[in-house]
């Protein structure tokens, strides 16, 4: 009975976050650039798993993902790395007083003031970014994972490295179900 609770609570958890997150494939595929530079290499993100954070907020999420984007000769990033992104908060200044939310409204919607991001309603509620750092090689990696408002699903993946005296940023753009 116990394994049964635990089972409905995970399929429902999974459901609620589905309409917040429409993923079609685990695989989506893209154009890598780097410095704005086309580099007519194709690149990968990988989403493993999407873990709710209710500690967050209403409608947070976290993302378990590999960046494969062939950087691994470089020292920039190796395509085996899990990396555990957060979905961000949305609450303006004008909402302090709300408890957090991760639900951006839908670019659909006419009148997106009227959209309620803290219910239980997520048809037109997605979470629009998701972020985490990590130092690789003494260097700071600031990863992003940008999802669409019309299909909540990932349509841009980027590392933007970080040192004293240099900055790079490489990403997988146009990103598509394989």
């Amino acid at each position: 009975m116990k394994n049964l609770l635990v089972f409905i609570g995970l399929t429902s958890s999974w459901l609620v976050q589905a309409d917040v997150i429409n993923l079609q494939s685990r695989i989506y595929g893209g154009v890598l650039f780097h410095n704005e530079k086309r580099m007519e290499t194709i690149c990968y993100v990988q989403i493993n798993e999407v873990i709710p954070n209710p500690s967050k907020g209403k409608h947070c999420n976290n993302i378990n993902a590999q960046m494969m984007f062939g950087l691994d000769d470089i020292g920039v990033h190796s395509r085996e790395m899990e990396i555990l992104l957060g979905s961000r908060r949305t609450n303006n200044d004008t909402e302090f007083h709300l408890p957090g939310t991760c639900g951006e409204v839908t670019g659909d919607v006419e009148k997106p003031w009227e959209i309620d991001r803290w219910g239980d309603d997520t048809t037109h509620l997605y979470n629009q970014v998701f972020a985490a750092q990590y130092k690789v090689n003494r260097r700071d990696n600031h990863y992003i994972l940008i999802f669409s408002s019309e299909t909540k699903a990932p349509t841009r993946a980027m590392i933007h490295r970080v040192s004293w005296l240099r900055e790079d940023s490489y990403e997988c753009r146009n990103l598509r179900s394989m």
